[in-house]
């Protein structure tokens, strides 16, 4: 009986630039939120009263203060959503081709963020919407901590992109 054949190693990790890794990371809608949670808090906070000049800060007025502010997070959260559904996924989309994309089952990749940030693996299943699945173990298989965006992977076997 003849031996297994033996996989070919995997090549070494490479040093991701810092758009790479400014996308890996998700910042672009980090900061989006920031910015919406911001002119939503200070629009309600204008428009409830609760920045005007004398107010006397007595017990109706802080849980006007309270609902101001989950009312601000429940808005921008919603408001995020929608900007970033239609103005950031063309950008998350271009880092993605940028990182050798579409990625198919079997590519070699390397992980840019998070835990098992600079292993290589390979892409063993696709997952809901566009996440992958990348071998990197039983516990991260189990655990279900081996699921990336394709903004969130970079090509490390050289090949094109798969059609």
């Amino acid at each position: 009986m003849d031996p297994a054949p033996a996989q070919p190693p995997l090549p070494a990790p490479r040093t991701p630039t810092r758009r790479q890794l400014f996308y890996a990371r998700n910042m672009p809608f980090r900061i989006l939120h920031v910015l919406v949670q911001g002119a939503c808090t200070a629009t309600f906070l204008w428009l409830s009263g609760l920045l005007a000049d004398g107010i006397v800060w007595d017990r109706d007025a802080l849980w006007r203060l309270v609902w101001v502010f989950f009312l601000a997070v429940v808005l921008a959260m919603c408001v995020t959503m929608v900007l970033a559904t239609f103005f950031l996924t063309p950008f998350y989309q271009r880092q993605a081709n940028a990182n050798g994309a579409p990625f198919a089952v079997g590519d070699t990749v390397q992980v840019l963020t998070g835990p098992h940030a600079g292993r290589v693996g390979k892409i063993y299943a696709t997952w809901q919407g566009e996440t992958l699945r990348v071998d990197l173990g039983e516990e991260p298989k189990a655990r279900f901590r081996d699921i990336f965006a394709p903004a969130q992977l970079l090509r490390a076997d050289g090949n094109a992109p798969s059609p």
